[in-house]
């Protein structure tokens, strides 16, 4: 496996990380190459583009103010492993007309991704770490949704394909617009 890394990326101190990561999720015959580069357009967040996977090609990009560690890694690789193996592709412009349903099916995917890693006891956000930022989620939207059961309910669900995840994302938003009309 190949890291190429952009001119602004920290010094690579992953590349351990990364080939364990590869290894432990199954992805190394399938990611060949990866590209680690600093995004300042992506602020606090980080991404992966897909678009080269099936040529064995992956792109990590992080925001500047991204704490890159074995955690976030993981959690990355574990997307790229549900977008290969599962078809589950996190992409914005799925809902693109309706933000909160896109920060929602984000968090689904994110929720299910770290309690995945933590049943394989591999490096993972906690759902304490998770309920932070669900919290501060649900507020800025002001959302009627219990921040925990909301946890619960999607911790480690593994998701066979885009479309259950998207389904799985409306039932919520259902249910959001339900407590709002009541």
């Amino acid at each position: 496996m190949k890291i190429v890394t952009s001119k602004n990326f920290p010094e690579n101190k992953f590349k351990e990380t990364l080939k364990t990561a590869l290894e432990k999720l199954k992805l190394s015959r399938n990611v060949k190459k990866i590209c680690l580069k600093i995004d300042d357009s992506l602020g606090e967040d980080a991404n992966v583009d897909y678009g080269k996977i099936k040529e064995g090609k992956l792109i990590l990009s992080f925001g500047p103010r991204v704490n890159i560690n074995k955690k976030l890694i993981y959690h990355e690789l574990a997307h790229v492993y549900d977008a290969i193996f599962n078809k589950i592709i996190f992409d914005k412009k799925i809902f693109r007309e309706r933000k909160v349903i896109q920060e929602l099916m984000g968090l689904i995917l994110n929720l299910s991704v770290d309690g995945r890693l933590e049943k394989m006891k591999l490096p993972h956000f906690s759902k304490s770490e998770r309920l932070k930022d669900i919290v501060k989620l649900f507020k800025k939207r002001k959302l009627s949704l219990n921040a925990r059961e909301f946890i619960d309910q999607t911790w480690g669900k593994k998701y066979i394909n885009s479309e259950e995840v998207k389904h799985e994302t409306l039932k919520f938003y259902k249910k959001l617009k339900k407590k709002e009309e009541d």
